[in-house]
């Protein structure tokens, strides 16, 4: 597997809007079996996206509820190991087998990059992006045509559940784009991101969401941590 990121801002260990001089190439578990939309855009873009905010949103309603079955997690500060997120910001039109085999790309990749650092687990997370603003990140990171996904590694703290860490490596993914969009490198596309955050969370703004993550200890992470997550994110640069 291999590739690059997009540059943003902070160290992901110290904050929660993490620099990024690296993402990837391709995606995982979701997607859909539609063809990707044709290069002219137009009409049939539009289309694209409406229908990928669709499904986005009807998925929506069902899956919070289904996030939030309890999981067997240690006490906050229990266990200083880093829980790793591989996240897959990847088209929403791409078609699945064009995931599943860039998944495993990533997926191989970065068990190579974890060697023998001990972490506390490893997730898969994706961030559907609808197909216009997709393209125009990976024009952005100078992807090869046929790219379906970017991937980044974020580290998080051990303690929380799988529904805080896919939400929040979604987030962690989605101020990526955010930040692009801020600086106007995507041509002026409206981004419509949003990260599969449970009804039970109340407020949903990236603000809120922002401020649940940081009360949640979501980058409580020991010095002893962040150093191993700086040596697996080199060799997982170093791979690229």
């Amino acid at each position: 597997m291999s590739d690059d990121a997009a540059s943003t801002a902070q160290d992901p260990t110290t904050a929660t809007t993490p620099a990024r001089e690296e993402v990837a190439e391709s995606a995982p578990e979701q997607g859909t079996t539609a063809p990707r939309p044709s290069e002219s855009g137009g009409e049939h873009d539009a289309r694209a996206e409406h229908d990928a905010r669709a499904e986005h949103d009807a998925r929506a309603e069902h899956e919070p509820a289904l996030h939030d079955e309890p999981e067997a997690r240690p006490a906050r500060g229990e266990d200083p190991r880093p829980y790793l997120v591989l996240t897959a910001i990847h088209d929403a039109n791409a078609r699945a087998a064009a995931l599943t085999l860039s998944h495993a790309d990533a997926w191989e990749r970065i068990q190579k990059a974890i060697s023998d650092k001990g972490i506390a687990g490893l997730d898969l997370v994706e961030l559907s992006v609808p197909p216009r603003a997709f393209h125009a990140l990976a024009e952005k990171l100078q992807r090869p045509a046929d790219t379906v996904a970017v991937y980044d590694v974020f580290p998080l703290a051990a303690h929380l559940g799988r529904t805080q860490r896919k939400v929040a490596g979604q987030f962690l993914a989605a101020e990526i784009l955010w930040t692009l969009e801020e600086q106007g490198t995507l041509a002026g596309i409206v981004l419509n991101i949003r990260p599969d955050v449970p009804r039970s969370w109340g407020d949903r703004s990236p603000a809120a969401v922002r401020q649940k993550l940081v009360d949640d200890g979501a980058l409580d992470l020991s010095e002893d941590a962040i150093a191993d997550f700086h040596a697996i994110k080199a060799a997982w640069d170093a791979l690229g």
